[in-house]
């Protein structure tokens, strides 16, 4: 993430609100930009369970990530969790999983399911696959939305 801080003042001297998309790897800059009051809500993506983490995203960081989760929940800052599905990379017993960790770990918030969407600046030979059965995820622990 570069530093996001000097476009962010701006964005907040013109009197905007600013959302950060991110993947939850780069807490100290997370934590930077929540202390100076430079963003008002985090979209954080769960990108997977901490057996294909690395295969989706190329790097060793689940545990990076959980601790930028827990961070977010305990000082109750707005933010959204989400995870897009790619039946090729997560399948309903993974979002099951995911679903199961946030809940033990306190998330009581919406949890968003996105379609993953083909689009010529995709990464990898990654391709369009039919959605999840939404049946067979688990609804019992969070309000769960499916999107897309």
């Amino acid at each position: 993430m570069h530093d996001l801080r000097p476009f962010c003042r701006e964005l907040k001297k013109m009197k905007f609100k600013v959302k950060l998309d991110t993947n939850g790897l780069n807490l100290k800059r997370i934590k930077e930009l929540i202390d100076e009051k430079l963003i008002d809500f985090i979209s954080l993506d769960f990108k997977a369970t901490r057996d294909k983490f690395k295969i989706v995203t190329s790097k060793n960081s689940y545990d990076t990530f959980l601790n930028t989760l827990k961070y977010l929940i305990n000082i109750k800052f707005p933010f959204e969790l989400r995870t897009t599905v790619n039946r090729d990379l997560l399948d309903e017993k993974d979002i099951n999983n995911i679903i199961e960790v946030v809940f033990c770990i306190g998330y009581n918030n919406i949890f968003y399911i996105q379609k993953f969407l083909q689009t010529e600046s995709n990464i990898g030979n990654i391709t369009q696959t039919k959605f999840i059965n939404e049946d067979l995820i688990r609804k019992d622990l969070l309000k769960i939305e499916f999107r897309n």
